[in-house]
């Protein structure tokens, strides 16, 4: 069976049991009981830990990382380059308001220049690092396959979806609503005041 064929028969389950787990993920400093014994504390972590090497991003293939760069644009629709740029159109006019207040005599023309090429670039950082990683994850015909997948009817459904689903199972967690029931007083200050047999405690 294909990578394809693999990937529309099952990515759907694995990517629902995904979202599942991770909505599911117990806190970090949880802890596992085992029965019959009691919890242990975690031994005590150094202060600081030596971080490891990341891989230079030189040695990555330049064509698997363009090929990266075009599934996550396909797999995030938010961070295509023309609705990032939409985006911060949307988002200019507020800055401008804050950028006034600050500096009434504010160039607004140089301003939103600057500030919209400065969102620009940061955002294609944002994708180049994340395209360099995915590279190095995947081989150039499953990144192909991958595309592929999420340009066809079902996985643009699958990217609709997914939201839905995950607030399907964050509804699900929560607690039912406990309806409380209020017994309607008789107007001569309710039960209390009576024996089992109906006579005032006061009356013999």
């Amino acid at each position: 069976m294909q990578f394809a064929e693999k990937l529309s028969a099952g990515r759907a389950n694995a990517f629902v049991a995904a979202i599942f787990l991770s909505a599911l993920a117990f806190p970090a400093n949880a802890q596992t009981i085992l029965p019959g014994k009691a919890s242990q504390p975690h031994p005590p972590q150094p202060m600081m830990q030596a971080m490891p090497e990341l891989p230079d991003p030189a040695k990555d293939d330049p064509a698997k990382v363009a090929a990266a760069r075009e599934f996550i644009v396909i797999y995030h629709p938010q961070m295509n380059p023309l609705n990032i740029s939409a985006k911060i159109d949307r988002f200019i006019p507020r800055m401008v308001q804050a950028a006034k207040e600050q500096d009434p005599k504010l160039d607004v023309k140089k301003f939103v220049h600057e500030r919209r090429a400065q969102l620009l670039k940061q955002s294609q950082e944002t994708i180049d690092r994340q395209a360099h990683v995915v590279s190095r994850h995947f081989s150039m015909d499953e990144l192909k396959q991958l595309t592929a997948f999420f340009r066809s009817p079902l996985g643009r459904k699958l990217n609709d979806e997914s939201p839905k689903i995950q607030k399907d199972l964050i509804e699900i967690r929560r607690p039912p609503m406990q309806k409380i029931t209020v017994k309607p007083s008789d107007g001569n200050g309710g039960d209390d005041d009576k024996d089992p047999k109906g006579s005032s405690p006061h009356h013999k």
